[in-house]
């Protein structure tokens, strides 16, 4: 679909698929057979090994190698790495606390395999106070706290807490105590600097979420049903089914390259380094200290009045 809608500009396109098979040798047959000197980039392979071994294997070549979804970034000179990296992510959450004025009392809550990173955000805030997920008799992680926990902590007035977890439980445990703490005095606003699947699922309460404002960093936002009904209707008529996030990437991934190429070289400053926005990723390159073409562009996302929406500062 990008290449067609690209193609409407009046630009020809040719694009060749290759199936990886998820197998190295199937990569080794694709390079024999085929010359990839011929193109002016290579999106894949999508899996993280494939992708390294795909690079290693035409190391002499000069050609363009798009890093689609992997968060472990190749540093090679010739690699566009197109998901942030989650040092980003954290840079800008705290950021966003830092540039608010208001006065608010922060706290840090984390489980045994996050402790890392809550002490990471503690040297930054001094005056945070920590908390931990309870350990058992046993030595184990409960990843949970109780009431008790937190009883008497927060102060009347805005409340920052920071949530570092992997684990679903967690957070559905902790999101469901804050959430009883709020009141007409007490505000409590959730915050994490890593946002993951944690966050998501059937045992995860939207409305809490939704009450404790939860904000957080992203390398995507929600499409907009309003705005993007055309590509979602067009989509659903040529594949019959709702788009979605990987069939968006892809879009927006290949719409933006194609745009970009045709603008210039990829490896013009004034050609990476332009911000562009499209369905649900938005794209700004630089040039990394190992090399590689990085993208930094990323979104503040909130939840609020049970929506999950793009977060524009005032």
């Amino acid at each position: 679909m990008a290449v067609k809608d690209f193609a409407e500009f009046g630009i020809d396109i040719q694009m060749d698929v290759f199936d990886s098979a998820i197998d190295n040798k199937k990569i080794d047959k694709i390079l024999n057979e085929n010359n990839f000197e011929i193109y002016d980039f290579v999106i894949g392979p999508v899996t993280n090994n494939l992708f390294n071994y795909f690079v290693s294997m035409i190391k002499d070549s000069e050609l363009k190698i798009v890093n689609p979804l992997s968060k472990k970034q190749n540093l090679d000179s010739r690699i566009i790495n197109t998901i942030p990296n989650d040092t980003i992510l954290f840079n800008e959450i705290i950021s966003f606390v830092k540039r608010d004025t208001t006065k608010s009392e922060k706290f840090i809550i984390s489980d045994s395999k996050s402790i890392s990173i809550s002490d990471k955000i503690k040297r930054i805030f001094p005056n945070a106070k920590q908390f931990f997920s309870k350990i058992n008799e046993s030595g184990v992680d409960t990843k949970t706290l109780v009431y008790e926990d937190l009883d008497s902590t927060f102060v009347k007035g805005k409340n920052i807490v920071f949530l570092e977890t992997k684990e679903k439980g967690f957070v559905s445990n902790v999101s469901s105590i804050l959430n009883s703490f709020t009141n007409d005095t007490i505000s409590i606003e959730l915050f994490t600097t890593n946002k993951n699947n944690a966050f998501e699922g059937v045992n995860i309460s939207n409305k809490n979420l939704s009450n404790l404002k939860f904000k957080y960093a992203s390398t995507n936002k929600k499409i907009d049903m309003i705005l993007d009904k055309q590509f979602i209707d067009k989509f659903i008529a040529k594949y019959n089914y709702y788009p979605n996030k990987y069939s968006i990437r892809a879009y927006d991934i290949i719409f933006d390259l194609l745009l970009r190429i045709s603008n210039g070289d990829l490896d013009d400053n004034d050609i990476f380094e332009i911000e562009a926005e499209y369905i649900e990723n938005k794209f700004k390159y630089t040039r990394s200290l190992g090399g590689s073409i990085d993208n930094i562009a990323i979104y503040l996302i909130k939840h609020e009045n049970l929506k999950i929406d793009e977060l524009i500062e005032k």
